[in-house]
């Protein structure tokens, strides 16, 4: 896990250490080797990260520059709402052509 996602995703929603620690289940201590990258936190908490941020587990392993969770959408599962509307509505429409196309 990239410790430093860690902190800025923290440092960003204005939570201390101590703060996101309690509300982790974990110490300040290991929270602060976590940022730092000296220790690497069990999966599980790696997840509960993802989910309190809102983040995806490729952002938090520096995999990807987005944020977003890919989340399923009727269209499937794709960083749908980091799209320009445009390139929505293009895809809805290519969607719904496949759909009639293929009877589904």
């Amino acid at each position: 896990m990239e410790g430093e996602r860690l902190a800025e995703l923290r440092k960003g929603r204005k939570i201390g250490q101590k703060e996101f620690a309690e509300l982790m289940g974990i110490s300040v201590s290991a929270l602060s080797k976590y940022e730092r990258n000296v220790n690497e936190p069990e999966d599980a908490l790696k997840k509960k990260f993802a989910e309190y941020f809102n983040v995806s587990m490729d952002y938090l392993m520096g995999l990807t520059r987005e944020e977003v969770p890919i989340r399923h959408t009727e269209s499937g599962f794709l960083y749908f709402d980091s799209l320009p509307e445009a390139a929505r509505t293009e895809l809805c429409s290519f969607l719904e052509y496949l759909r009639k196309r293929y009877r589904l």
